[in-house]
């Protein structure tokens, strides 16, 4: 792949996604967030808490965060991020045609090589920290909840990257999608 790309990400907002039930998530992440060298604004929005149906909830609360057109940080309240996270982002150099970007996850397929520091994603999993390039589009994309989100994410035909190594990672609380 050529290195014909966007050099620069501005990041002027990211979003937390907390399920008002789990305070111990909240207050783990709160401590994270505090630790990081550079922050931009972060929108709390508590999360559809869907017990009947968690994968549905899940999805509902992540196309609600995405709203707008610029980059979005997505985060859930089980992210633990390194503490340069957005000077590291701001360093980066991204394809021109990237759609999503994971900074940490579970990759199901082996990634493609870009160039160092960065793969494109065959298959990955983990919602807990990423960046969108258009927030509004993805949403109209994933259109109304339709089973577990990381799975209609591997299948929208987005361009997908991943950082490497992972800028996040999760505290391993218990998950409320699965059991």
């Amino acid at each position: 792949m050529s290195r014909a790309a966007l050099t620069s990400v501005v990041i002027e907002r990211a979003v937390l996604i907390h399920l008002a039930r789990r305070g111990d998530r909240l207050a783990g992440f709160t401590r994270t967030w505090a630790g990081l060298t550079s922050r931009p604004r972060l929108r709390i929005q508590i999360a559809r808490d869907d017990r009947a149906d968690p994968p549905s909830g899940c999805w509902a609360s992540h196309t609600k965060a995405l709203t707008g057109h610029d980059p979005l940080v997505v985060l859930e309240d089980d992210a633990i991020l390194e503490p340069d996270l957005f000077g590291n982002l701001a360093a980066r150099t991204l394809p021109a045609d990237w759609d999503l970007l994971y900074l940490g996850g579970e990759h199901l397929a082996t990634p493609r090589p870009v160039w160092p520091g960065l793969v494109e994603v065959v298959s990955c999993h983990r919602t807990h920290a990423y960046l969108v390039r258009d927030p509004a589009e993805l949403a109209h994309r994933l259109g109304p909840p339709a089973g577990h989100l990381d799975v209609a994410l591997d299948g929208l035909g987005l361009r997908r990257y991943a950082v490497t190594p992972w800028l996040a990672t999760t505290s391993g609380a218990r998950s409320d999608i699965t059991p």
